[in-house]
């Protein structure tokens, strides 16, 4: 899911709702199959390629990474997930990495029923007010300035929404950051329609410029380019429906335990690649 600004600060549980629950509300455009490739455009490189099948509320995601095969089964309406090894033939419950997910370019908007509005606590207090509209790259915007008062203190952010193609156009909190996208026009990719967004995102003193092609009709990102190159490419996308055996647990696959995170050394240090370790 994509995360905005003020979901760090409302805390990981909302981040996990819209992970979970949000993904059964803002959907494709239909059901579909379709293949991908990746690449790594940084100095580490690095390809993998792989298949798509999306159903009502369900994900399949078949990769071929350099060393090994996994596939990931999502049901977003039942909350199960499954991590599938075919080389050993065992399974994870849950997911135990982040897969590569075809996340719909469909937002959850301030103001729907799983929005940041109405994601009330005792610890946490959100107040939305919609206070306008902006023009962003000749599409006319609705406003909303928003107020998070957490234990921490207070956040505050505004954002801009299209709410006919119920996306997120831009976010700004302050000194945290701010993230824009501008729609450029429309493109044939494969066949097809797509519209071309630029987006630009500002975190500390940093900008990241990329580049977003989506389907049309399915809602469907279907390429992703950076000044560094293509990061994905979505191909041979067939419409229609998916057989109900690609989302269920195969035959022949043994449960295993997830990996357990290394233990900190004493003194409460973090290990290489924890918590206490700078982002890569």
């Amino acid at each position: 899911m994509r995360q905005h600004l003020l979901g760090i600060a409302a805390g990981a549980a909302l981040l996990l709702a819209g992970a979970q629950a949000g993904w059964a509300d803002p959907w494709f455009g239909g059901t579909f199959s379709a293949e991908i490739s990746l690449s790594n455009p940084g100095p580490s490189g690095g390809k993998a390629t792989g298949k798509y099948f999306i159903s009502d509320n369900k994900i399949r995601v078949e990769m071929n990474h350099p060393n090994e095969a996994t596939i990931d089964i999502i049901d977003t309406k039942e909350k199960k997930a499954y991590s599938l090894m075919p080389a050993s033939k065992q399974y994870f419950e849950g997911m135990i990495s982040a897969p590569i997910l075809p996340k719909p370019d469909v937002d959850i908007l301030p103001d729907d029923a799983q929005g940041l509005c109405k994601q009330q606590s005792p610890q946490i207090k959100v107040q939305c007010t919609k206070s306008g509209t902006e023009d962003v790259g000749g599409i006319k915007a609705d406003k909303w300035d928003v107020v998070v008062t957490h234990p921490k203190g207070e956040s505050r952010a505004q954002i801009l929404i299209d709410p006919g193609r119920k996306i997120v156009l831009g976010e700004s909190n302050g000194d945290q950051g701010s993230i824009k996208r501008i729609l450029k026009g429309t493109e044939s990719v494969a066949g097809r329609p797509t519209e071309k967004w630029e987006f630009q995102q500002t975190h500390q003193g940093k900008t990241l410029t990329y580049t977003k092609w989506v389907d049309t009709a399915l809602r469907l990102p279907v390429k992703v380019q950076s000044d560094k190159g293509v990061a994905y490419e979505i191909t041979n996308i067939k419409e229609g429906p998916q057989a109900a055996e690609l989302f269920t647990l195969p035959a022949g696959y043994q449960l295993a335990t997830p990996p357990q995170p290394p233990m900190p050394p004493q003194g409460g240090a973090a290990p290489h690649g924890g918590a206490g370790a700078p982002p890569r």
